[in-house]
């Protein structure tokens, strides 16, 4: 008996620390691919990356202090802004229009890829690289001509580069009304001799400052390529250096938290994507290369190429993947292992916020209650058990008393006694077991749902940050700011004393020294849930809350069913 609970205990404080982790300690993360923890949903094979040949490195960065010499085409759309330059063509000023680096409305966009600051520059560069060609190649000196100085949704732009063998370099640039942009390149001939040419794309540049290293949430190296998923964080490609893959199509990029830079290829297009750390430069890139073409005299290549520069929208995600056919977009977001969980609680909270005009903080209450009803078969068993445990209380604590010197003799008289009275003594803790999945697929939501970032409701401005109003400097009546570990928010604290309450409720087990600790654990998850998102904060209070209500009419109507059974 006492084994058992123990086993309970211990998986309960498993699950603590799986939560509470990254918090205290946030340990660098360690090599975790996808073979492991995010493998394809539609793939179940366990084939490793096959190295090849050394990729061709793609030409160095422009210095930045060429930013502000080189003419420069704008960028006008709903959701992105900035511009490219047209010496090197790049895509080196990109941010998000409608996101803001703060909660604040002064507060500056989310620059996505720039180059004003060398330390920080990340950018995209694309081209073709040719084999055996001793006439001109547009490098990153190249000056490009453009047909407008403005790109929009509603006009696409025309670049043109000639050298003096007559060969013609033209890119048409376009972008729709998210985060997509398109670039189809074509290498007209008109030469006297025939040209070899691969198309290439690249993405460089290195973490941003909200990067933070935390394991729970995959930042780096990211795509689905040869019909798997294929990530590494910034911390395995210093360790790997470099890692390549083969195969048709694809898409891949660097992924944050929220936010996500990827080039998509041709579904059919045969492709080398190659994740690799520039140890001289401390950089990180993430690289693409298509099959060679051989362009004949007067004959025309061709090679396209979508980058998307934006925010890990799971509806935007979705239509790309079916409007050009790339397989598994939306594994950009790191849904966990419970992928098949945490997506479709995605799209409840997508279209819960859709139906109340984007009040998310209703839609988690309203998931809250979903999520009850749910599992309200198992939560009835479970309070039922318990019901009849509690009821057994006083022969528990008898038997316990007579045999406190004979752990054996005690052990056999408990079994006895459950099983004259048709109770399992574990029956209210493993309804409860499997809860645990739905709960790690809910913080996950909670976690990387962008709709959750910067969500205001009642006093808290940002669902996706911890709670603000702390207990510890009396709600911000007194000018101090405490340390992390002592930040204790409102919800946080209404958290542990739901918790407490429903521990209460609950029948203890016969060891002191076990009811101890279970009254201790909502004190530990007030300390230890602090620091996470005050939406799933949110969350967790009001399914205490629920469970509560739940506890106490099941329990209610087990006694007088039990009060009926004497009469």
């Amino acid at each position: 008996m006492n084994e058992r609970k123990n086993i309970l205990i211990a998986i309960s404080l498993s699950f603590l620390v799986f939560l509470g982790w990254h918090t205290f300690f946030a340990p660098p993360p360690e090599s975790r691919h996808a073979s492991s923890e995010r493998a394809s949903p539609q793939e179940s094979g366990k084939q490793k990356p096959v190295p090849k040949a050394p990729v061709k490195a793609l030409p160095s960065p422009v210095p930045a202090k060429n930013f502000p010499s080189a003419p420069r085409v704008t960028i006008k759309a709903p959701q992105l802004e900035g511009s490219f330059s047209l010496r090197g063509e790049r895509f080196d000023d990109i941010s998000l229009k409608n996101f803001r680096k703060s909660v604040e409305k002064k507060s500056a966009p989310i620059p996505l890829l720039s180059v004003r600051a060398q330390e920080s520059s990340s950018f995209i560069q694309f081209g073709w690289h040719a084999e055996a060609y001793a006439g001109g190649w547009p490098d990153e000196e190249a000056v490009w001509t453009a047909s407008t100085t403005s790109l929009t949704p509603e006009s696409p732009v025309t670049l043109t580069w000639k050298n003096a063998q007559g060969v013609t370099f033209e890119r048409i640039v376009s972008i729709d009304r998210n985060f997509l942009i398109t670039v189809r390149q074509r290498v007209h001939n008109h030469s006297e001799e025939a040209l070899t040419v691969q198309p290439f794309a690249c993405i460089e540049g290195q973490p941003s400052e909200d990067v933070k290293g935390q394991w729970v949430v995959h930042e780096g190296a990211v795509g689905f390529v040869n019909g798997r998923i294929e990530e590494r964080n910034f911390e395995d490609l210093q360790k790997e250096g470099t890692v390549t893959f083969s195969g048709s199509g694809g898409w891949a990029g660097f992924t944050e938290k929220y936010w996500l830079v990827a080039f998509l290829t041709d579904a059919t297009a045969q492709q080398q994507t190659t994740y690799r750390y520039l140890a001289d430069k401390q950089r990180y890139t993430v690289e693409t290369q298509g099959e060679k073409a051989t362009v004949p005299i007067g004959g025309t290549a061709e090679a396209v190429y979508h980058f998307y520069i934006g925010a890990k929208d799971l509806q935007l995600l979705d239509g790309y993947e079916e409007q050009l056919g790339v397989k598994h977009f939306d594994l950009a977001i790191d849904f966990g292992c419970f992928y098949f969980l945490t997506r479709p609680l995605f799209y409840g909270l997508v279209y819960m916020k859709d139906m109340l005009g984007g009040h998310i903080g209703w839609c988690i209450i309203i998931l809250t209650v979903l999520i009850k009803l749910l599992l309200f078969p198992l939560a009835n068993k479970s309070y039922k058990a318990m019901s009849r445990m509690k009821k057994l209380q006083p022969k528990v604590q008898e038997i316990q008393q007579r045999y406190k010197e004979d752990k054996e003799k005690m052990s056999q008289e408990l079994m006895a006694l459950y099983k004259r009275e048709h109770v399992n003594p574990v029956g209210g803790c493993l309804p409860q077991l499997f809860q645990f999945p739905v709960l790690f697929a809910l913080y996950k939501v909670f976690l990387v749902s962008i709709d959750m970032r910067h969500a205001s409701m009642w006093w808290i401005n940002d669902l996706s940050a911890p709670d603000p109003l702390w207990i510890t400097n009396a709600f911000g009546l007194i000018p101090w700011t405490p340390v992390e570990f002592l930040q204790i928010g409102i919800w946080p604290l209404l958290m542990g004393l739901t918790g407490l309450l429903q521990q209460k409720m609950s029948p203890p087990p016969g060891d002191p020294a076990q009811a101890k600790m279970l009254l201790m654990m909502p004190l530990m998850f007030t300390f230890m849930l602090a620091q996470l998102p005050a939406g799933l904060v949110m969350y967790w209070t009001w399914s205490n809350i629920l469970s509560m209500l739940q506890q106490r009419l099941v329990m209610r109507a087990e006694e007088r069913r039990q009060e009926r059974e004497k009469v």
